[in-house]
């Protein structure tokens, strides 16, 4: 039996236990849609070459600001919907500007904690572009745990990581003005 076949009777399993039918014409393929779902989000491929050019004199702040994107909760299985700006001062070498998008759907495509999510994108931002850098993330999330549960709301969830000379006071303030 595969994996996809695996998780689909995990998946046909859990309805039964909820008293639905899986056999029943709108479930019937409902667990391998799940399964499949789940494959194909969690294995997705996102090169991780970091093509970076030469910057010359070029040493000011670069932010990408508003890269969408969605991510599951480890802790419920559930989407939670973000919006990330990533910024980073280079040092002799900037960025092809689709590696940041990259970093953040490579890191948005696991099982994910929002606060893991962010310094891990921040971290490997200062990583392509030199440790004597700086890096910078600030994701804002809605996720559907809280808000299809427990509390019931829809609160935005902000965090942030500021990495080598972005963690400066005076950097700081310029990354979060230009992202505001």
């Amino acid at each position: 039996m595969n994996t996809e076949s695996q998780i689909a009777a995990h998946v046909r399993g859990i309805l039964s236990l909820l008293g639905e039918d899986p056999t029943c014409e709108g479930l019937r393929d409902t667990p391998h849609r799940v399964a499949r779902f789940y494959m194909d989000f969690l294995s997705r491929e996102v090169t991780n070459t970091m093509t970076t050019f030469e910057s010359g004199t070029y040493h000011d702040l670069v932010v990408v600001k508003d890269i969408r994107g969605w991510s599951l909760c480890e802790h419920h299985l559930l989407p939670f919907s973000f919006v990330a700006h990533v910024g980073y001062i280079p040092e002799g070498r900037v960025l092809g500007l689709s590696k940041i998008p990259r970093i953040v759907l490579h890191h948005a495509c696991q099982l994910q904690l929002q606060e893991r999510m962010t310094q891990a994108i921040a971290a490997d931002v200062l990583a392509a572009v030199g440790h004597d850098a700086g890096a910078a993330c600030i994701v804002e999330g809605q996720h559907t745990c809280v808000s299809m549960r427990g509390v019931e709301r829809d609160p935005t969830m902000v965090t942030h990581a500021f990495l080598g000379s972005l963690n400066l006071p005076e950097a700081r303030r310029e990354f979060l003005s230009l992202v505001r």
